[in-house]
């Protein structure tokens, strides 16, 4: 089941790859289980966004709250808009060919998601609206309530998704000197001084020590040293009995 919750507040936003999703509360849960993402939950003021891909226009539904689910990639792959659902959609062809844009009201909208784009769209339960040629198409009606695209906010990497969080300020100890980044304290000059004392320290390895002087440097050959004096030993003289008188 799903038990870690992620939850973001005041005017929050949540991108699923090219779907802006906003709402006064927004919940991300994930199953422990398989370690992916499991729902979504939105509380008031729901609304989802992407860009048409073939026109100028954009997808939009609102209501007033959403559920979504994750897939095993955890992508967005259906969503429920639940109670005053409203809906603009741009509808095409297997040609890529514009059909018309339907603009709708439902008490429960489904849409289902496929390779991050909105594919169908379910009204399921007291649909009423209309589908009007984009030449038809009232710009007045071209945005729902609440629109708002917020492309400078989408984050384009790693980094993006911190970009918000203030720097990290070290605190300062007292008696201790002030952080140095490393590339500022490895200077030239110290990596000078250190290689000097490294070379001085290997000179004084290579001086001859006083028990190590009178070593020749050069092999000496055992068989032309001259021949060491020996000496026959002698018998010790016993000492001479004594007779008892």
């Amino acid at each position: 089941s799903s038990g870690d919750a992620f939850t973001k507040k005041k005017t929050p936003i949540l991108w699923n790859v090219k779907n802006q999703m906003t709402g006064d509360t927004i919940h991300i849960l994930s199953n422990p289980k398989t370690e992916k993402l499991d729902s979504l939950l939105v509380f008031e003021n729901a609304f989802v966004v992407s860009e048409d891909t073939l026109s100028t226009g954009y997808n939009q539904i609102s209501g007033k709250r959403l559920v979504g689910l994750f897939n095993d990639d955890n992508k967005l792959h259906q969503v429920d808009i639940i109670k005053n659902a409203e809906v603009i959609y741009y509808f095409y062809n297997d040609a890529n060919e514009l059909i018309g844009i339907d603009k709708s009201k439902s008490a429960l909208l489904r849409i289902l998601i496929n390779n991050d784009e909105i594919e169908e769209v379910f009204k399921l339960k007291d649909p009423d609206g209309k589908i009007y040629p984009e030449s038809e198409f009232p710009d007045k009606e071209k945005f729902l309530r609440g629109f708002i695209w917020r492309e400078e906010e989408r984050p384009k990497s790693v980094e993006d998704l911190f970009s918000d969080d203030p720097p990290i300020e070290l605190p300062k100890i007292k008696g201790l000197d002030n952080y140095v980044p490393a590339e500022d304290f490895f200077d030239d000059e110290l990596m000078e001084r250190v290689e000097k004392a490294e070379a001085e320290e290997n000179k004084k390895d290579d001086t001859p020590t006083k028990a190590g002087r009178n070593i020749p440097k050069e092999p000496i050959n055992v068989d032309s040293l001259p021949p060491t004096p020996t000496q026959k030993p002698t018998k010790k003289q016993l000492p001479k009995s004594v007779k008892n008188p």
